[in-house]
């Protein structure tokens, strides 16, 4: 699945409330790490999982669609 926010909403902190749900959610059903993936085409996003206390953990570089995919984990509290 995935989840992408609109650059008319970006820098409003649509990503933000969006993402503290995914985690609220995922805490509710017991999961105790998550995990994110994003590609090079976004690359806000990865300064924006790094500030929320997301680890980068592997990179998938010049992939089948010819891009890098960016993987991160977060232990959920």
């Amino acid at each position: 699945d995935e989840l992408i926010v609109s650059k008319d909403y970006r820098r409003k902190g649509v990503g933000l409330i969006l993402l503290k749900k995914f985690e609220k959610v995922s805490k509710n059903k017991k999961c105790h790490l998550v995990y994110l993936k994003t590609s090079d085409r976004y690359k806000t996003a990865i300064p924006f999982y790094i500030k929320n206390g997301y680890k980068k953990v592997a990179t998938l570089k010049n992939n089948l669609f010819r891009d890098n995919w960016h993987f991160f984990e977060k232990r959920i509290k």
